[in-house]
């Protein structure tokens, strides 16, 4: 499934410094700096998150939206980490539990919780992740590389592209591209294109009933 953005690049990233600062006023109670007021030429902007307390982050540019979770309809015969489809403004979404990827323990529901929309780089992959909160957007450092091991827990460390240090904190950097092409994911790429549209008038029952679990 591709989705094209409506806005311009910049105004795009606009509206994503605008959400992190929501987020975060919301989550938080204050607005951390979300945007450097100087570029550093050995940094790359993020949009940093929690997991089981721990801080993660991807490449802005791998990043669509961040927004509140929307109504998830669930699949039949699916793993626990695939929460189901939403609806992107038209458009079927799949969306995943990325605790439940990475091998962490699952948690209840809660208002903190955020829809983090990612795209691959490389092909035409666009999913959501459900993330325990959204801290912002962070200029990371490329040099100044942590071994992975320090981070990587279960599942996690086929994932991470490198672990770097940031306000006293260690973040672990995911790479967008590895996961979207992981053989878990790639089990299930019949359905990303889209299972059905929303316009139709039963869009609930129609996609469960369209949806055929691959063999296992």
């Amino acid at each position: 499934m591709t989705l094209s953005p409506n806005k311009s690049e910049s105004t795009a990233e606009l509206s994503l410094y605008e959400l992190a600062a929501k987020i975060a006023r919301e989550t938080l109670g204050s607005l951390p700096d979300t945007q450097p007021a100087e570029e550093e030429s050995s940094s790359v902007k993020h949009v940093l998150f929690v997991l089981d307390d721990t801080q993660y982050a991807v490449p802005m540019e791998n990043v669509l939206e961040l927004q509140r979770l929307p109504r998830i309809t669930p699949l039949p015969g699916v793993p626990d980490w695939l929460r189901g489809v939403t609806n992107l403004r038209g458009d079927v979404l799949s969306v995943i539990d990325l605790r439940s990827m990475l091998g962490l323990p699952a948690v209840e529901s809660s208002t903190s919780q955020r829809l983090i929309v990612v795209r691959s780089t490389f092909e035409e992959i666009v999913t959501g992740w459900v993330v325990d909160r959204v801290i912002g957007i962070r200029h990371l450092a490329t040099e100044n590389v942590q071994p992975t091991s320090t981070l990587a827990t279960g599942a996690s460390t086929n994932f991470l592209n490198r672990v770097v240090e940031h306000d006293h904190h260690q973040i672990a950097v995911l790479d967008v591209n590895r996961v979207l092409a992981s053989p878990e994911m790639r089990e299930f790429e019949p359905m990303w294109p889209g299972v059905c549209r929303f316009e139709e008038l039963n869009y609930e029952h129609d996609c469960q009933s369209r949806y055929t679990p691959p063999r296992r």
